[in-house]
């Protein structure tokens, strides 16, 4: 009961903007709704690329520096909370 999806007040319409271009996800909404964009600074800044690298790290797979893979990995999944925790904190400033 305590957990609630992120993704209502877009998908509802709710809350819109025509910048998240039809979309609820957390890359769309979080520039919309935070406009300093950290995730252009990470060393892994996308879904895809976290998905494939954790793949590639846990299957032996990787080619690179599996040290600085796992960083690029914890940067991004820090990124992708704090990004929630920021949507969620100016969803509550606009329900007041």
């Amino acid at each position: 009961d305590r957990i609630k999806d992120l993704m209502n007040p877009f998908q509802k319409g709710i809350y819109y903007d025509p910048d998240m271009k039809g979309s609820y996800s957390i890359k769309k909404v979080f520039p919309v709704m935070v406009p300093n964009n950290p995730y252009v600074k990470l060393g892994i800044n996308n879904g895809a690329d976290a998905s494939r690298t954790y793949l590639e790290l846990t299957e032996g797979r990787f080619k690179g520096d599996p040290t600085a893979a796992r960083k690029n990995l914890l940067d991004y999944c820090r990124t992708d909370t704090l990004a929630m925790v920021e949507i969620m904190e100016n969803l509550w400033e606009l329900m007041e």
